[in-house]
């Protein structure tokens, strides 16, 4: 059984209600308890899925090597979920500013680390080999590998 619930926050001069929030819910548990199954069977899933792919790409060596950046980015989404997950629960239903901002948060830090993670030392890789590259050809004459 679904109930929409509203709560006047503010009202103005005439009484009219100029701040609402509303939000839906469930009263029974099974609802509930079904939503937290989906999320937290499809983020654990998640998880053991990241971490059998880093365990099979460990022994891969050179400088792309993945491993690292996905231990780095399971560890970020890992504090998320303990750190800010729960402060959903804290904050409350009623507070829709505060509920914005926390979840706009949640989502960019989520989504940051991952690239960050996972593209930030290839990219930082491949800007000093081009720069070694560079510095090669400009003071020596030499030309890299691949002839260029």
């Amino acid at each position: 059984n679904i109930v929409w619930y509203e709560k006047v926050l503010e009202r103005n001069f005439y009484n009219v209600p100029t701040v609402r929030a509303e939000y839906c819910w469930s009263e029974s548990e099974e609802g509930f308890n079904l939503y937290v199954l989906a999320i937290g069977s499809t983020v654990v899933g998640g998880l053991f899925f990241i971490a059998y792919i880093a365990w099979k790409t460990e022994s891969h060596q050179g400088p792309y090597k993945d491993s690292t950046c996905v231990l780095y980015s399971t560890f970020s989404h890992i504090q998320i979920w303990v750190f800010f997950v729960p402060l959903i629960f804290v904050v409350g239903p009623f507070q829709a500013d505060i509920m914005f901002v926390h979840r706009t948060i949640i989502i960019w830090i989520w989504c940051s680390t991952t690239l960050l993670f996972s593209l930030g030392p290839k990219l930082f890789y491949c800007r000093a080999e081009l720069a070694q590259r560079n510095l090669m050809r400009r003071y020596h004459g030499v030309e890299g590998p691949d002839g260029h």
